[in-house]
């Protein structure tokens, strides 16, 4: 990618220049289509069984309302379709093909990736070394989806010069909102996903609907999660418990504490899908929206000793070649029910990028739970610390 070096001044003149862009979106609607919005009238909804964060409503085969609670309306208009008289001013339109996406969610790539989609995204906001996902990180080593910087910083002339014609955020982006009002100047339009908030499991993976709608693509989308649903219950409990085998997910830090996933977060939902229990069950939720929180070895010693399966997160500081090597930088794990049984497993695979993998994890916690060793070849992400 180029690096322009482009001076604070002249920004703020090439953004008053790019300012017409905004009303690019608009030009058609300012001649009246001679299709009234009001007049439209809805034909349904996409049906959604897990996610709750967002609805699309649509009129007729040409136009979906997409709403996201807290993030905005969006209007997906088929290609050589006419935009309807009358919109809402907070409705944002998205014009089908949607083509040059700077996609800044990390988590969302994996879903354009199963659909086949990543021809529409030509920017990301990660570099290629801070990807998990091979075919992504040399798709952005190789500049075919050109790193156009952090989300807090995007290359705004980069981004009008290859034609951007969408961004997609999360919510990060509202610790940054110059960043939203720049795009807005420079007419970007931005779309904040929320899917990590999604509170089952399964709901974060359904968001690959919302971007089958926009890349028409839905009938993809449809049956890629409908095909990983059906894994799952084909083997799968029918509803989660409290009674299975206790598991615990966590790691060292480097001050000598233990970080947990919270029992009410969506790691810790895929244990209890797969038929374990988690072993926190009983530490009061934190007010803030952390998937994790730090406690020290004396009290995960307490929740954790008795616990059936450890797993180690290897996702954050590196994963344990072996079971003496985890041992050795915890002592105190001698005393654990799972180091006695052999019942530690690691987990390495980064699964906030990684979305697609939702339903080989909780297989892979359900193959554990049922006592199948790492040697079947029946685990994706998780193997065995011997």
């Amino acid at each position: 990618m180029r690096k322009t070096g482009i001076l604070g001044c002249v920004l703020a003149l090439m953004i008053l220049c790019f300012a017409g862009c905004t009303q690019q979106h608009t030009d058609t609607v300012t001649e009246p289509s001679g299709i009234s919005w009001n007049s439209l009238e809805s034909s349904g909804n996409l049906t959604l069984s897990y996610a709750t964060g967002f609805s699309v409503e649509d009129y007729g085969s040409d136009y979906s309302l997409i709403t996201i609670p807290q993030s905005g309306r969006y209007l997906v208009v088929a290609e050589n379709a006419a935009l309807p008289d009358d919109l809402p001013e907070d409705v944002v339109v998205l014009q089908q093909p949607l083509q040059h996406i700077y996609n800044a969610s990390s988590s969302t790539m994996d879903l354009f990736r199963v659909l086949n989609g990543l021809d529409a995204v030509s920017m990301t906001g990660t570099k290629s070394e801070d990807w998990s996902i091979p075919e992504i990180a040399e798709l952005v080593k190789s500049e075919e989806i050109v790193y156009a910087g952090k989300y807090s910083n995007p290359d705004y002339e980069y981004l009008i010069e290859d034609g951007c014609s969408l961004a997609i955020e999360n919510t990060m982006i509202y610790h940054s909102p110059e960043v939203l009002e720049t795009m807005e100047k420079v007419g970007i339009p931005t779309l904040v996903e929320r899917s990590s908030y999604e509170e089952d499991p399964l709901g974060r993976l359904e968001w690959v609907k919302l971007y089958g709608v926009l890349l028409d693509k839905r009938e993809e989308a449809d049956a890629y999660f409908s095909n990983e649903v059906a894994r799952l219950q084909k083997v799968l409990p029918k509803e989660m418990t409290e009674d299975g085998p206790s598991v615990v997910y966590f790691y060292l830090n480097a001050n000598g504490g233990v970080n947990v996933r919270k029992p009410g977060d969506y790691i810790s939902k895929m244990i209890r899908m797969a038929g374990g229990s988690y072993a926190f069950p009983k530490i009061a939720e934190e007010d803030d929206n952390s998937t994790s929180m730090t406690m020290q070895m004396e009290a995960f010693y307490a929740y954790a000793k008795d616990a059936d399966v450890l797993i180690y997160n290897g996702s954050i500081n590196g994963v344990p070649q072996s079971l003496e090597e985890l041992i050795a930088s915890e002592p105190l794990l001698l005393d654990f029910k799972a180091v006695k049984n052999h019942k530690v497993y690691c987990a390495d695979g980064d699964m906030f990028q990684q979305v697609s993998g939702t339903c080989d994890m909780i297989l892979d916690f359900y193959h554990v739970l049922q006592d199948e060793e790492d040697g079947d070849g029946t685990l994706t992400y998780l193997y065995q610390l011997q």
